[in-house]
């Protein structure tokens, strides 16, 4: 697991002196869950796709394990709003896409096993890896987003854990994979957690 050391922190759009986030100081250690509370627009995703490495901040460092998040990668994963699903394939074939593009040499069968046994970790069963998209609710195809961002789960050298941001309405899904994880949402009843940590 990591630990997130964040100073300092500010961003703005570029071309828009208004300061989305200002000023954000937080040390997590390695093992929290930590929730992101506040009103739509107050800069939840932004926060996230900062940690994720998406965006660049404007001033200040976003830290994991005391080296600079410096863009997306492998080491990180981030759950969209949209879901991010390719709607013309299966969620199966939509988690086997993230595991190809990081386990390129892997056997498939094996590959199958793995999302297979991800999205049985967030509560769905084995017909779903067959389904499009538009034949799942939106609750699962949230937890098939989760499943796809921890299908890949990059080995830590030391700890063999990931960093993830989560902006989900159901961060159980997420919790349950003992990864790190922040989570975001609009009210406290979006995080009202049902993973023994997290009572």
């Amino acid at each position: 697991m990591h630990d997130v050391k964040i100073k300092g922190l500010s961003f703005a759009y570029k071309n828009d002196n208004r300061l989305i986030l200002k000023d954000i100081n937080i040390d997590v250690q390695a093992g929290t869950f930590v929730a992101l509370l506040g009103q739509s627009g107050c800069g939840k995703s932004t926060f996230l796709r900062l940690l994720a490495g998406l965006e660049t901040a404007t001033t200040g460092t976003i830290l994991l394990d005391d080296r600079p998040v410096s863009g997306a990668s492998l080491d990180k994963g981030m759950v969209f709003q949209d879901y991010g699903l390719f709607p013309w394939m299966t969620a199966g074939e939509n988690i086997m896409l993230a595991l190809k593009q990081r386990f390129p040499q892997q056997d498939k069968k094996k590959l199958k096993q793995l999302a297979l046994d991800t999205l049985n970790a967030v509560g769905l069963d084995d017909s779903v890896y067959r389904k499009l998209p538009k034949e799942l609710s939106g609750g699962m195809k949230q937890r098939c987003a989760i499943a796809q961002a921890f299908s890949i789960d990059p080995p830590d050298p030391v700890n063999g854990r990931a960093i993830w941001s989560v902006r989900c309405s159901d961060p159980c899904a997420a919790a349950g994979f003992g990864a790190e994880a922040v989570v975001s949402g609009e009210s406290q009843k979006d995080c009202v957690f049902c993973h023994p940590r997290c009572r």
